[in-house]
């Protein structure tokens, strides 16, 4: 595995690049300290991928046979933004992210803000008999 610190628009990123059977992986981070940013990308794309299927966006639902890059990237921006919700909501209002009784949390930050988005969707489109 290759790793290197590089300049990107100005700003330092540590690339990985790992070739596993001919398939190169390519990995930028902005946190120079992590050493194993693949073991981290692994479990990021495995929450993502998750999220993709059975928590929340049902992709699988959808039956493509073949892969549909727009709407995996539509899914995939929703994602980033489910989450950044989440966080938000957890930071203004703590109590929103109950625990469970061994301590870990009910719900996840995606699962919190993406309760929230759907909730300001459809209170946007729905109240007041809108019209889209």
């Amino acid at each position: 595995m290759l790793a290197r610190v590089v300049p990107v628009y100005g700003v330092k990123v540590r690339l990985f690049k790992r070739d596993a059977d001919n398939d190169y992986v390519i990995i930028a981070t902005n946190n120079l300290d992590h050493t194993d940013a693949m073991a981290l990308y692994s479990r990021r794309i495995e929450t993502l991928f998750s999220c993709f299927k059975g928590r929340g966006f049902n992709l699988e639902d959808t039956h493509l046979t073949q892969l549909d890059r727009k709407l995996v990237a539509v899914c995939a921006l929703a994602f980033c933004w489910s989450y950044r919700i989440g966080i938000k909501t957890v930071q203004q209002h703590p109590k929103r992210r109950k625990l469970k009784k061994h301590g870990r949390p009910q719900q996840s930050l995606f699962a919190i803000g993406l309760d929230v988005l759907i909730d300001g969707l459809r209170e946007y489109f729905f109240a007041g008999n809108r019209r889209v």
